[in-house]
């Protein structure tokens, strides 16, 4: 059963988010849009009553600044509302996160196939449907990972509250291939490019090279697999090469120079300017005070410092994927218990 929670702003209060998407549609693409709303939404594809949805929802809203309601929150019209939700299969990270607290509100775990579904939804005045489509298309969403719903004010009364989840719908197996990397430099280049690989010509060769030796392995020969990879075997190294994963630039040989001086050699731009001079100012710290305000950080891909005596900052940031993200996240400690607990979860997302 879908449950679905939409969670605003408190009317007359000011929405922050809306004043700052509505400025940026005036400033950037020129749109004199008369203003924006915003509200969030959750559909918990969860075996829940509606006491324990209620509950949720409680738990979910501010009761100082926001208000919501299970199903369909109508707090005035708009000209046309913009839905921006994730594709089937991809991560929604703070749906995970509102997993865990459906589980702590309710004081018990979900089934394994329970989740929940974030979206956003955009309340646009002054615009038509084809200038908020412009809005959707070029502001709003990333269309290679997102879904947009656009729909007029009359529409969106009028049809069905949508309980929708994007859930993997199932599909058949499809068929392995193998990738013959045999011919000349330029297909190998031609191969990169087509299939959006993002290999230069010396890593083509190198995964070439690879598998001619790898095709004399006895366990690879067993499992009928000869000099040539299948589509996934390149596709996962492909995948685990690329600049996002491996940090090619970041952890790369480096000679620079400056005009008038001898060249230098950078072993890893991250391990000597990035690792190195946080190493660095973590030992001058704890050498000048006898501890430090970095409480860990390069572990579990997430920083975290200290904000005072009893508080701790998460910081988790994401910089080459579009939007760009930031997450910030305020962790306390109970005085009596002793038990660490979040008391705040704050995500930033920009355009790149």
């Amino acid at each position: 059963m879908v449950h679905r929670l939409e969670i605003a702003t408190r009317p007359p209060l000011r929405d922050p988010r809306g004043a700052s998407i509505a400025a940026t549609v005036r400033d950037f693409l020129g749109i004199p849009i008369a203003g924006v709303r915003t509200r969030d939404v959750h559909r918990i594809d969860a075996e829940l009553s509606e006491d324990e949805a209620r509950r949720v929802l409680h738990e979910f809203v501010d009761p100082v600044s926001q208000h919501g309601t299970l199903g369909r929150l109508d707090d005035g019209p708009f000209d046309v509302a913009v839905t921006v939700a994730f594709k089937p299969g991809v991560t929604d990270s703070v749906g995970k996160s509102a997993r865990v607290c459906v589980e702590d509100t309710l004081g018990r775990k979900l089934r394994d196939d329970a989740a929940v579904y974030t979206s956003t939804m955009y309340l646009l005045d002054g615009v038509d449907v084809v200038l908020a489509k412009r809005i959707a298309t070029e502001l709003l969403a990333n269309p290679v990972i997102q879904t947009m719903r656009i729909e007029g004010y009359d529409a969106w009364r009028r049809d069905e509250v949508d309980l929708s989840v994007p859930k993997i719908a199932a599909h058949a197996s499809p068929a392995v291939l193998t990738i013959d990397l045999s011919g000349p430099d330029a297909s190998l280049v031609a191969l990169s490019k087509t299939r959006l690989l993002a290999l230069t010509l010396a890593e083509m060769k190198a995964v070439r090279d690879h598998f001619r030796q790898a095709a004399r392995d006895a366990k690879r020969l067993a499992a009928g697999l000869g000099p040539s990879p299948t589509d996934v075997e390149l596709e996962c190294i492909a995948q685990t090469w690329s600049e996002h994963c491996k940090h090619k630039i970041f952890n790369a040989t480096v000679m620079y120079r400056e005009p008038g001086k001898e060249p230098e050699t950078i072993r890893s731009l991250f391990k000597t300017f990035i690792r190195g001079a946080t190493e660095e100012v973590d030992r001058a710290t704890r050498a000048d005070s006898g501890r430090s305000w970095l409480v860990s950080v390069f572990e579990d891909n997430a920083g975290v410092v200290a904000f005072d005596e009893r508080d701790h900052l998460v910081y988790k940031v994401e910089t080459h994927n579009s939007p760009n993200s930031m997450t910030l996240e305020m962790w306390s400690t109970d005085p009596k218990s002793g038990k660490e607990f979040k008391c705040m979860h704050i995500d930033f997302t920009r355009k790149s």
